[in-house]
C-alpha cells in the first residue's frame, strides 16, 4: 500500500498585504530555480525510499503569485506526478491570465482566503474584500475550482 505525500512549498515570504495574523516578515526572500529543483529532487528521492507517492503540492508564501518561478514550479510538480496542485493565495493578484497560466501549468485549484464578513475581512486583511470577491468570480467564471481558506483569528 502506498501513501500520498503532501508537499507544501513556500515560494516567497514577500506579500502585498500585511495581515494581522501573519507571521511572515515580508523581507522579499524568494526561492530560485536551483533551490526549488534541489528541494523537489529531495522530496522525490524520499518517496522512492518510502511507501509514499507524490500526491498533493501546495504553493504558498507570503503570496506565491509574486514569485517569478511560480508557473515553472507548478509545471515541474505536475510532471513529477503530483496529482493535486493547489495555490494558497490572498487572491489580490488573481486575473484571468494568471488563472489560465496556473491551470495550463497543472494547478488544479486555488485556495483563496476570506476571513469573515466584509468588515471583518477588511480589518484582518487590509481592505482586500473587493479584490478577493473578484478573484472568486474570475475562478468561478473560468470553471477553475476554488475553496475558502480561513485563518482563525480573535476578530473572526
Amino acid at each position: 500500500m502506498s501513501f500520498r505525500l503532501r508537499f507544501q512549498v513556500h515560494l516567497t515570504d514577500d506579500c502585498n498585504l500585511h495581515c494581522l495574523h501573519c507571521y511572515k516578515t515580508n523581507c522579499g526572500t524568494y526561492l530560485n530555480h536551483e533551490q526549488f529543483d534541489h528541494i523537489l529532487s529531495q522530496v522525490l528521492a524520499f518517496t522512492e525510499h518510502t511507501a509514499m507517492v507524490p500526491g498533493r503540492a501546495i504553493f504558498c508564501g507570503g503570496e506565491p503569485t509574486l514569485s517569478p518561478i511560480l508557473y515553472d514550479c507548478i509545471r515541474k510538480c505536475s510532471k513529477a506526478g503530483f496529482r493535486r496542485i493547489s495555490l494558497l493565495t490572498n487572491g489580490t493578484s488573481m486575473t484571468e491570465d494568471l488563472v489560465r497560466r496556473i491551470s495550463e501549468a497543472g494547478c488544479t485549484r486555488a485556495q483563496i482566503c476570506i476571513e469573515g464578513k466584509r468588515q471583518t475581512h477588511n480589518d484582518i486583511r487590509n481592505g482586500s474584500w473587493v479584490q478577493v470577491l473578484r478573484a472568486w468570480e474570475i475562478c468561478r467564471r473560468m470553471g477553475f475550482p476554488v475553496i475558502n481558506q480561513t485563518t482563525l483569528h480573535p476578530l473572526n
